[in-house]
């Protein structure tokens, strides 16, 4: 059974801090970045990747302006 857990992440644009909570069964580096990066606000243009490594992602995500992407989980264990 997969369980749905609760994760915040922060990252910075435009000079400043963003935060926002993203629900799922996991949550990867990777995945922190491309989340960011569609927060943003960004456009997203024909070759916006929709995966890929971890480097993929967060040099992607730098060159649209999202900066010091991370996450943690807020759900309690169990």
């Amino acid at each position: 059974m997969n369980i749905i857990k609760t994760f915040e992440i922060r990252y910075c644009f435009a000079g400043s801090q963003r935060t926002f909570t993203y629900q799922g069964v996991r949550l990867s580096d990777s995945d922190t970045w491309y989340l960011a990066f569609l927060h943003s606000g960004c456009l997203i243009t024909h070759d916006t990747p929709c995966g890929g490594t971890y480097r993929t992602m967060q040099r992607f995500a730098e060159r649209s302006g999202v900066t010091l992407a991370n996450w943690r989980e807020l759900s309690e264990k169990t």
